[in-house]
């Protein structure tokens, strides 16, 4: 969720390997209660009791948000300490960031499923990862049914990262097409991708659009989801069950391209 948000602090926590795992597991046993005192829990917990419960997801990101320019510039050890006596949150302003980006988040990405809930039927709105591959991916997962609804909204830049042979014969109405085989992966820097792309994820940065990546294989999705974010590209999320999928059950949304797009 922070590589969403927050790419550039998301990257640099990534690089010195300060995972989540070392400071956020007592946020959530405790909803927080073991960070704050009562006055500020209590108008914490108003709002989890309103927003539902991806918020303290949200909250978490809300609280790294506010810690941002002091993390950038520290390392490993300098992490730790920060966070083994955390400086003075500004709660309100926590809580109105955390409930924004939740109402602005698509559901799916947030999606954790209790051992209480029933199993998802409709294949539109699975996105249920297993947790060894959760923990070794970046971005999240976007369901079906959910970029359904931000295409329809024009709420989101589609990049598809298939061969120019496969994307020509069928492709997603309105994508791009940025072949992963053609990636530098070293380069992080959005103008590598050609002047097109480069073009295109700018203004859907500017725009706040959601950037979905398309793929054929989960695999190559993940590892050039990761390079956006690692070019300071906000709000990337990966197409859960790639192109197939979703031809599959949404057909209609496929075209075939009249020239290439987003080439080199």
């Amino acid at each position: 969720m922070t590589a969403f948000h927050e790419p550039d602090l998301a990257t640099h926590l990534h690089e010195i390997n300060f995972v989540p795992e070392l400071f956020a597991i007592p946020w959530f046993l405790t909803m927080f209660s073991h960070v704050f005192p009562l006055h500020k829990i209590v108008h914490l917990w108003d709002a989890l009791l309103v927003e539902g419960t991806s918020l303290p997801l949200f909250m978490g990101v809300g609280i790294l948000r506010q810690l941002r320019v002091t993390l950038l510039e520290s390392g490993f050890n300098e992490c730790i300490l920060l966070f083994s006596d955390l400086p003075e949150i500004d709660i309100g302003e926590c809580v109105k960031e955390s409930i924004e980006m939740c109402r602005s988040s698509p559901k799916s990405i947030s999606y954790r499923r209790f051992t209480n809930e029933p199993e998802i039927k409709d294949p539109m709105d699975i996105v249920e990862v297993p947790m060894d591959v959760l923990l070794t991916e970046i971005c999240p997962h976007l369901s079906l049914s959910d970029f359904f609804s931000l295409v329809c909204q024009d709420k989101c830049c589609v990049v598809d990262i298939r061969s120019n042979l496969l994307y020509e014969k069928s492709c997603i109405d309105g994508s791009i097409n940025v072949p992963y085989s053609g990636v530098h992966l070293g380069q992080h820097e959005l103008r590598s991708l050609g002047l097109q792309p480069f073009k295109t994820l700018t203004e859907a940065i500017k725009t706040k659009k959601i950037i979905v990546i398309a793929s054929a294989e989960d695999e190559t999705a993940h590892l050039f989801s990761e390079y956006l974010v690692k070019c300071g590209a906000p709000r990337v999320c990966v197409l859960h069950g790639g192109v197939s999928a979703l031809h599959s059950h949404v057909p209609s949304l496929f075209t075939v391209p009249t020239k290439k797009n987003g080439q080199k």
